[in-house]
């Protein structure tokens, strides 16, 4: 299966601009640069409004976050955004103290948890990591669409045969050999020559 190559829109999430420039060093060299579009916040509040909708209307895709938040922001808030944003995935880096609990509440979401202080080599792997469970969900999204879309075809294709074989009197074999034909004469797919036949079908 192809991996396809789409922009990740990754959030840095911090309550100062010291978290903020430690989260984008540790993006730096993880990825190609045009396959990161960095937005930041300090604020749950803020936070909320750019995984449900990001600049240009895309949600984000990765947050990554360092508590606490300007706002004091708690695991609920957190939480809550994971199973709101079913295809967001998060790093969440909270203090050492907090770190067995947070983890053990935040194992059944698509939330990976680490201990501050994190050094920037294990957020950068993180962020890999992430970014490969990124491209292999968008390769197996492209393959469903194209075996929907394979699926859609064949079943016009039938239809538009049985269609055939039903008005017009052909055989399963020359309603075959007229559909590749009429392709063929025309240079259009076949699939457009089956919507043809159903839609003249719907009409009478």
């Amino acid at each position: 299966m192809k991996k396809s190559f789409k922009v990740c829109r990754v959030l840095a999430a911090a309550g100062n601009e010291e978290g903020i420039r430690a989260i984008k060093s540790a993006l730096r060299g993880v990825a190609p640069p045009e396959e990161l579009m960095i937005s930041q916040a300090y604020t749950i509040s803020a936070v909320r409004q750019k995984v449900s909708s990001y600049a240009g209307g895309e949600p984000v895709d990765l947050l990554i976050m360092k508590l606490p938040l300007q706002d004091e922001t708690g695991i609920e808030k957190v939480l809550d955004l994971a199973i709101r944003n079913s295809r967001l995935q998060t790093i969440l880096m909270v203090r050492r103290d907090n770190y067995e609990q947070t983890a053990y509440r935040c194992r059944n979401e698509q939330i990976l948890v680490l201990s501050l202080p994190a050094q920037v080599q294990i957020l950068s792997e993180s962020v890999r990591y992430m970014l490969a469970i990124r491209r292999n969900m968008n390769a197996c999204e492209d393959e469903v669409v194209r075996l929907r879309t394979k699926l859609s075809e064949s079943s016009n294709i039938s239809k538009a045969k049985c269609l055939l074989i039903e008005r017009r009197g052909m055989t399963e074999e020359e309603a075959h050999y007229y559909l590749e034909r009429q392709a063929m004469d025309r240079c259009v797919a076949k699939r457009e020559i089956a919507l043809e036949i159903i839609r003249e079908a719907q009409m009478e």
